[in-house]
């Protein structure tokens, strides 16, 4: 494992699958340190993932801003 990452949690899993997530082996998906469970969103995962952890908001034209994610 990379320095930094770690493994997702039984209880990780619980609420990305609660909140619509999927993936055929959770144990090939690695967060970074500080991951947020509720920035990922109705996403399907495959292969080898590594996941930041999205705490930047994103600004886009005319100043609306939006919190940083996976949907």
């Amino acid at each position: 494992m990379d320095s930094g990452y770690r493994s997702l949690s039984t209880e990780d899993v619980e609420r990305l699958e609660n909140q619509g997530c999927r993936c055929s082996d959770w144990s090939k998906v690695q967060v970074a340190d500080g991951f947020d469970t509720s920035k990922v969103k109705t996403t399907t995962f495959s292969g080898e993932i590594k996941l930041g952890i999205f705490d930047r908001d994103v600004c886009f034209f005319g100043g609306v801003h939006k919190a940083s994610g996976i949907r």
